[in-house]
């Protein structure tokens, strides 16, 4: 780093030291004489947390279903499209013979 460059910095720094800040403008608010702690409630009327109603989720709004009532047993995708009972309908295991003929060897 230059010399030059050393002293810009050093009375830039100097300056921004001695500027004024924000409090200086505006003067401090005594402690003593603020208002009590006010939170956003105070300035848009709050909701009493003690009187508003249960919680509530989103089928409370849209119309929801009783899971528990209205859910039909598990059904799997035969169920939808038409399934076979595999263990009931199955033919028995079948060679290659059973389809073209086959010979018997033995």
């Amino acid at each position: 780093m230059k010399a030059s460059q050393a002293l810009l910095i050093a009375a830039f720094l100097a300056v921004a030291q001695a500027a004024p800040t924000p409090m200086d403008y505006v003067g401090g608010v005594d402690v003593d004489k603020r208002n009590p702690v006010q939170t956003i409630e105070d300035y848009v009327g709050g909701v009493d947390v003690d009187k508003r109603s249960p919680v509530q989720t989103i089928e409370d709004y849209v119309g929801g279903v009783d899971v528990d009532k209205k859910r039909s047993p598990v059904q799997t995708i035969e169920d939808y499209v038409g399934g076979v009972d595999v263990d009931k309908k199955r033919s028995p295991v079948q060679t290659i013979e059973y389809y073209v003929g086959g010979v018997d060897v033995d």
